[in-house]
């Protein structure tokens, strides 16, 4: 009986709280700013779309350049940058789907070499002239599919 009671108390606060905020907003804002989280936690709240969190900066001091005041949104990352390199899988792999790609968007080619290539033939097919979504949702099936062993996985 104690927990239904718990439950019953939690249950009207919560409803007490909802009145509130319909009724006068500022001083539901004011109260639940009071209670939560150190009497009750954010969860339990009705709303909380304007309560703070207490003690919590709004802009973290570690992105504020001290020499211009300008804020980053994401601090820079500090590892070494590092250059892909294709292996020769990649490469050979790379090759046999852009064949099929070429085969499959009517002789599409690019002069560039690897990915980049692949992504100025995508690129050059998805803007023809009287290029269709059909057509193109056909191009990418039948590509992918050509990929495939002759014996098909049931979720293709």
């Amino acid at each position: 009986t104690l927990n239904l009671r718990l439950r019953s108390l939690k249950l009207s606060r919560y409803y007490l709280l909802n009145k509130m905020l319909k009724t006068n907003y500022n001083d539901y804002i004011a109260t639940a700013s009071f209670l939560s989280p150190s009497r009750i936690p954010r969860s339990a709240l009705p709303n909380v779309q304007d309560v703070p969190y207490p003690e919590q900066p709004i802009m973290p001091k570690s992105l504020i350049d001290e020499e211009d005041g300008k804020t980053e949104l994401v601090a820079d990352c500090t590892l070494e940058n590092v250059g892909f390199q294709e292996s020769i899988l990649d490469q050979a792999l790379l090759k046999i789907f852009r064949s099929f790609v070429e085969k499959n968007t009517g002789g599409v080619t690019s002069s560039q070499e690897g990915i980049k290539g692949l992504l100025e033939q995508g690129r050059t097919y998805m803007v023809q002239p009287n290029q269709t979504p059909q057509a193109q949702q056909k191009m990418v099936y039948d590509t992918l599919g050509g990929l495939m062993t002759p014996v098909l996985p049931p979720f293709y």
